[in-house]
Formats: C-alpha cells, structure tokens, sequence
C-alpha cells in the first residue's frame, strides 16, 4: 500500500510510505532555506513532481492521508483545497477508536481515496510505529503532550492493533511551560507566550537557576486544590485555563522575591514531578501490564523531562523518537492508515529521509580543495575552526543530527561562546556533543546509546575540563551517539578526530540562516558565511584569503569575560 501523508498548518511536512517502508519525510522549511515553522505550500503540482522524484506517480498512490487540526485551519484551506475535510485536533478519547478517520474528499486528488486522520493519532501513531516496540511485536504505553491538549496517557496493545486511552493526566497543555516562563524576564519580551522558540530557550536557561523547594511545597498546595475553569479537554479556552493556573501559582512574593533562573528552573522542575507522579499512577491503575513507553507531541523535546522519566525506575525502555514534535505529523498521519489497512505495525524508517543536498554554483569568492575524512578531522583539531559540514539527505525532526551541522573541537571553552554568537543564540544556550557510541559510557554518565539528542546526560568529572564546550552551565550536555551503521561518515570523522586528539566527539549544532530550517545546499552555507569553512562531498569550501580575524572580537570578549569571571 503507498500512503502519502500531509501534516497542513505550521511545522508542514510530506511523507510517503511504501509497504511500511518510510520513502521520504520532507519538511517545507527544510526545502529553500524555509522559515522555521513554515506551512503548507506545495502546489498539487509540486507534489506529484516530489513523488516523481522518487519512482512514483500520484495515480500509484493508495490513499493521501491529512493530519488533522482545529476547525480554524479550515478557513485557512478554503481557497487552497476546496471541499477538504479535516479530522479535529483530539484529544483523550474515552473509549473511542483513535483510528477513526475523517473522509476527505476534494476536487484536486478526486481520483485518490482522501481522508483524515486526529492530531493526536498522528503523534501517537507515527511514535509507535516507529519504536523498537512495534518492531518487536511488543506493547507499549504512549504518553502524548502537545501545545493543545493535556498530557494523555494511551495503551497499544499489539495483539488486537488497538490504542486504548488510559486517561488525560492534568488539565494542562504543553504551552503552560512557555506562557509560565513569558511571566519573567527575558522571556516577557517576547510578544507572544506561545511563540514557538521560547520553550527550547526555556530548558536551557532553567540551569542558570537553582531549584527551590519552598517553590515546589507551595505550588504543589495550589495545585492540589485548583479548580480547572474548562474541564474538558476540547473546550477552545484551553489556553486561557493555562493563565488561570500560573496565576493561581503565582503571587507577589515569589513575583517580587525569587529570580528569574530560579522560579523557572523550579516550575520545569514541579511540571517534572507532575507528569512522573500522574504518569506512575495511571500505569499502576490500568489492567494491563507493560514496561515499555514512548514520549511524543511538542513536550517530548524537553529532554529533562524525558531523562526524569527515564530514571523514574517505572519503565525498562523509554522511547522518544527524533520527530516527536509536528515535523514528524506526514509520518504519523501515514502511519495512521498504515496501521488500519494493512498487516504492518512497524515503520521501517531512517532518521536521514529529508531533503537531499541540492547542487547549486557555488559562489566564486569562495574556493574549494579536496579534502578526505581523516583530512578534515586534523584540520578540526590543529586549526580550532568551526566548519558547516553538509552531506547526503538532511535529518528528520528539528535536531540536526551531523549532517546538517556545524561541528567544531569541543577542547576550547571558548568555542561554545563563537557558535553561540555566529548562529547569534543567548549566551546560556548549550553546544550539543555528538560521540561515538562505544565512547560515551567514559565520557558521560549514563553515556547510553542517543542517536537523537532527546535525554541529557552528565559529563563525568575526568572531562569537564577536557571538552569545556560542549558543558552546559550545570554540567550535562545533550549527546548524540553515532555508530557505523547510523551515519558512517559522521562515525568516521569522528574515529579520525579520536585518533589526533584522543577525544571521541566534536561540537554540534546546526547548519541554517537564522530563523529559518537547515540549508539545503552547499551554496546556502557559502552566502550565511558566518564561519570561514563548509565541507560536502569530499571537498573543503573557503572565503578567499579567509582570516581567523573574522572570530577575533568573539574570542576576545569571551576571553575577557572569562578573566573577570576569576
């Protein structure tokens, strides 16, 4: 069966299946140079020439599945998709089938069985299929939070290829975290609380503060006895129930009295014991058994929720996928109907399906030299230039994942702070680590295989001082593991770098003009030009006559920074 999905709204992607085999996952702000969240702009035709790309027709497809969202959206639609019907958003559905669809019938694919799929069964469905557990046949708990609905708590059982909800776990969205923070500065600067970049700011500045426990004890009376003022999770005040918590939560004191770091890290910190508390008991009241879980929706990129979930004790395995968010909604869609008319539970996927790197003309105040692997590993560390590295097909989900990165020595404390300002971020933003898998253990505690960025893990006190800039400000770091067969290229540069520096990893983040989703092609990376240096494809790009000058004011404020620090 051939299954293309289509997530509309913010965050649009286009996924096809083929016989449970992931073809490709495409973003449209990964196409272009695309504002970061970009909707749906593909023409009919413009779909029919992506499929093309790959061997197929649109008459070869089976079913075009639309992830479901508001109503809203559907004015949104009108002129673009007459007659397209969208399922609803979703939300805990108390013994209803998850896999109910929504046909959809509209003039443009008249040819082709349209329907829609929940939101929410997107996340759920795309998550699962995805995992180590469909691939095992096994069941699995699924926690779901997104930006509109509460935590909800499913059930797969893989025997009967059912989704059971088990219950919603507060009355909460996943935007409560953002609209929390927008009470405290740096955050009240932002126009809107539910602006999509203030939650990954948030986590990472949580660790300038410190967690207090008087915080905690008082927000945890409160809650106990909040009354919701809209109870049922569809109900289109959702956002509105979020202020009337936080301002039952807050009062002048803590207003007045607690820092910014603090109060924040607290909240990430009481929104942590919320979800493992609700989350213990409404596995320990459900019949049926299981020890597997997966995190998915917006929230399941909050990696220290996801850590404190993990070491809970009250899972073996804990499942986040690299697209948990709505990037990954085309799949989850697809998966949808992947799973309701045919025999396959497990996707068979590869977090490398975006776009392929484009070939474009390369911009002549550049030059280019041919430059192996093992060459470009000793560059990285003789030299301690950050370098965009491009190669093959770009990752699936928001994390760049080595090949559309900019990677650098970890071994100078002042190599966080020139990613930083070249990819002009706030100073407390971390600078991911991406390790060979064998290495991690020695480096990190736990130092267990995460191919995806989404847990942290401590750095061991042998190698803060060995690789300061990839420590963030309360000594964990955001690892990446690579082995051979996930990215054998990544995992080579990285054995390489091992071999002259004897450190088993390099700095990681991503490859894009700000605000807008990786570069698609070598060219993109030439005309950003905020480091002197691009590798693809075996050759090392340059400015002509490039100078270290261009870093020279970075370096030096951060070096007397560093001194007044002491």
């Amino acid at each position: 069966m051939l299954i293309c999905g289509i997530k509309l709204g913010h965050d649009a992607s286009i996924a096809l299946i083929d016989n449970a085999r992931l073809v490709f996952s495409h973003e449209l702000e990964k196409i272009n140079n695309g504002p970061r969240h970009s909707s749906f702009t593909l023409s009919n035709q413009e779909v029919a020439d992506l499929i093309a790309r790959f061997g197929y027709k649109m008459e070869d497809v089976d079913s075009i599945v639309f992830d479901g969202w508001h109503p809203t959206l559907q004015q949104y639609l009108q002129g673009r998709h007459p007659g397209l019907q969208l399922a609803g958003y979703g939300s805990y559905l108390d013994g209803a089938d998850l896999l109910a669809e929504t046909p959809s019938a509209i003039e443009s694919y008249a040819s082709i069985n349209c329907k829609s799929y929940r939101h929410v069964a997107g996340h759920i469905a795309g998550t699962y299929c995805a995992s180590p557990f469909a691939a095992a046949g096994e069941d699995a708990f699924i926690l779901v939070w997104d930006g509109g609905m509460f935590p909800q708590l499913y059930h797969y059982n893989a025997q009967t290829n059912y989704f059971s909800g088990v219950k919603d776990l507060f009355p909460l969205t996943a935007m409560v975290y953002a609209c929390f923070a927008h009470k405290f500065p740096p955050f009240d600067q932002y126009k809107d609380c539910n602006d999509f970049a203030i939650p990954g700011k948030v986590m990472a500045f949580a660790a300038l503060g410190n967690v207090r426990q008087e915080l905690l004890d008082k927000w945890q009376t409160a809650f106990d006895s909040w009354q919701p003022p809209y109870i049922t999770p569809t109900d289109a005040d959702l956002h509105k129930q979020n202020i009337h918590c936080i301002d039952v939560l807050l009062d002048e004191e803590i207003m007045n009295n607690y820092s910014s770091p603090d109060v924040i890290a607290s909240f990430q910190k009481f929104i942590e014991i919320l979800l493992i508390d609700h989350l213990a008991a409404a596995c320990k009241a459900w019949p049926v058994k299981t020890t597997n879980l997966c995190i998915t929706g917006g929230a399941a990129l909050n990696i220290t929720w996801n850590s404190a979930i993990r070491d809970s004790g009250l899972f073996d395995d804990v499942w986040v996928p690299p697209f948990p968010n709505d990037a990954g909604s085309a799949i989850g869609t697809a998966c949808c109907e992947m799973l309701k008319y045919t025999d396959s539970r497990a996707l068979i996927w590869n977090a490398y399906s975006g776009p392929a790197l484009m070939d474009t003309a390369i911009d002549p105040a550049w030059e280019s030299m041919p430059c192996s692997i093992k060459q470009l590993a000793t560059f990285l560390h003789t030299e301690n230039e950050p370098v965009v590295l491009l190669n093959g097909n770009a990752e699936l989900g928001p994390r760049a994942l080595g090949n559309r990165s900019i990677v650098a020595s970890p071994a100078s404390g002042v190599m966080k702070h020139l990613l930083n300002t070249v990819k002009v971020r706030e100073y407390y933003r971390p600078v991911a680590p991406i390790c060979l898998e064998e290495d991690a253990p020695e480096v990190f505690e736990p130092g267990t295989p995460d191919p995806y960025m989404l847990f942290t893990h401590k750095t061991r006190e042998a190698w803060l001082s060995r690789i300061p800039a990839i420590c963030h400000l309360d000594g964990t770091a955001r690892l990446q593991t690579v082995n051979e067969r996930d990215n054998p290229l990544v995992y080579e540069l990285l054995q390489e770098f091992k071999a002259v520096s004897n450190i088993p990893l390099l700095c990681n983040t991503s490859a894009n003009f700000n605000g807008k989703g990786f570069f698609p092609d070598v060219q993109s990376a030439l005309a950003w030009g905020g480091v002197n240096l691009v590798w693809s494809n075996g050759s090392l790009f340059m400015k002509k006559g490039y100078s270290r000058y261009l870093y020279l004011p970075i370096i030096q404020e951060e070096e007397t920074a560093l001194t007044n620090m002491i």
